[in-house]
């Protein structure tokens, strides 16, 4: 009983309506693969770890969790030196809202920083005017400073504007000051210095994805070299080079191993640390614990990813598993109309292989058309989804996925005609002309 076409036109009602039912499944499954998967997909390659050292303070029966200044600057020169994985490293002293005078015109940034050009290099910020700071002015301590591309243009208007001008840090007594909510001076006590920096660089950040997005980002970043010179005395809104975290960039592959060295390496050090520090009888209900986690707001997102990756993947199931079906009832259908034919074609002396083979041959073609036609239907099927949904907000579809995507759907859609036509033929073809008969009365 040999595969022909005139067999698919015979039952045409039938196989149309399979050919429909496999199109659209087949169609869904492309717009998800191309629509909804590419923005659930983890990025490889190297991620960036966040180190802080907690103290967590019970109060009122909660939980009270804080970020302690302990960091040193060479903490991240340790780091890189003792756990191999590490490809960069930085420590980061940071100061939220800090109040600065442009020509003799106060502003408020979000937060300044200081760190060492590792922390440039971990976050692959690009130079947008000028230069980013190198070892010549850490080593020299030079009072120069970066600024982002939104505050070059907030104090400056531009970010070529903004080279070579100068910008003086106040202190978080005098910003407390200027923004109303400090109503003076004890008297017999003056502001810490103000400090003066030159502009040398304005920066930004290669992309606006929310997984590089880190709330502690500066608006202004000066070199640790300078915050080192001066010995501990406090100079505009910086009082300390202890630093309040410690980013390492590190391949993602090998996130857990670095994680459990830093744990390993760092945990001592910070508890004798602290010790040394003193000031443990008045925090003695406070518990420490060194926190690492993905850097930015990437530890909030991978949940959201699994979340989403399960929906995908739910998504994909539902799509095969209706793909699969539709063929199974239609063969089905199909072949218990030809009962009569099977077992007068097994009389005549046809086997059961190759009438299964004809029935699979004939399935795979109707998913062929099937996924033809999905193919054809993904696009209007997109622009149907694309109002229900944010994720393809971000842009097209690379060309290189949509076809591997195409290609995808017809060898899921293949496969499932094979497996879809076996079934229901060999069942039909199981007994001889007398069986068949039987089975009709």
């Amino acid at each position: 009983m040999p595969f022909h076409w005139r067999l698919l036109k015979a039952g045409w009602f039938t196989t149309v309506l399979v050919i429909l039912q496999v199109g659209v499944a087949a169609g869904a499954l492309v717009v998800i693969l191309t629509h909804l998967l590419p923005h659930v997909t983890w990025p490889r390659g190297a991620t960036v770890l966040e180190v802080t050292y907690q103290r967590v303070e019970e109060r009122a029966g909660m939980a009270m969790r804080q970020a302690e200044p302990v960091f040193r600057p060479e903490d991240a020169l340790l780091v890189r030196g003792e756990i191999p994985a590490i490809t960069e490293a930085a420590a980061l002293v940071v100061q939220p809202l800090v109040a600065l005078m442009v020509d003799d015109r106060p502003y408020l940034v979000r937060s300044a920083g200081a760190t060492d050009p590792g922390y440039f290099r971990l976050w692959a910020l690009e130079a947008v005017a000028g230069t980013l700071f190198g070892a010549a002015e850490m080593a020299q301590g030079a009072p120069v400073a970066v600024i982002s591309e939104a505050a070059a243009r907030q104090l400056f208007g531009s970010a070529e504007d903004a080279l070579d001008r100068e910008l003086m840090l106040l202190s978080v007594e005098e910003g407390l000051l200027l923004q109303g909510l400090l109503a003076g001076f004890p008297s017999g006590t003056t502001p810490p210095p103000r400090a003066v920096f030159r502009v040398v660089g304005v920066y930004r950040f290669p992309s606006a994805d929310p997984e590089t997005v880190d709330l502690r980002r500066p608006e202004i970043i000066v070199p640790m070299g300078w915050l080192t010179a001066q010995h501990g005395k406090p100079a505009g809104p910086f009082s300390d080079p202890f630093a309040d975290v410690l980013y390492v960039s590190a391949p993602m592959e090998q996130e857990l191993a670095v994680q459990q060295a830093l744990e390993v390496l760092l945990s001592p050090l910070l508890t004798e640390r602290r010790r040394l520090q003193g000031g443990e009888e008045a925090r003695s209900r406070s518990s420490w614990q060194l926190e690492v986690v993905r850097g930015g707001q990437a530890q909030l997102l991978r949940e959201q990813h699994r979340a989403r990756a399960a929906v995908v993947s739910g998504l994909v199931f539902a799509a095969v598993l209706a793909a699969g079906v539709a063929l199974v009832t239609g063969n089905l259908v199909r072949m218990s109309g030809r009962r009569r034919a099977i077992g007068l074609a097994r009389v005549l002396g046809a086997s059961q292989r190759r009438i299964v083979q004809s029935a699979v041959v004939e399935s795979m073609a109707i998913a062929l058309v099937g996924g033809m036609v999905g193919l054809a239907a993904s696009w209007p099927l997109e622009q149907l989804a694309a109002p229900l949904s944010d994720f393809g907000a971000g842009g097209t579809t690379p060309f290189g996925a949509r076809l591997a995507a195409y290609g995808f759907c017809l060898v899921v859609t293949l496969i499932g005609g094979l497996l879809a036509g076996w079934y229901p033929a060999w069942e039909v073809s199981r007994g001889g002309l007398a069986e068949q008969l039987r089975e009709e009365v």
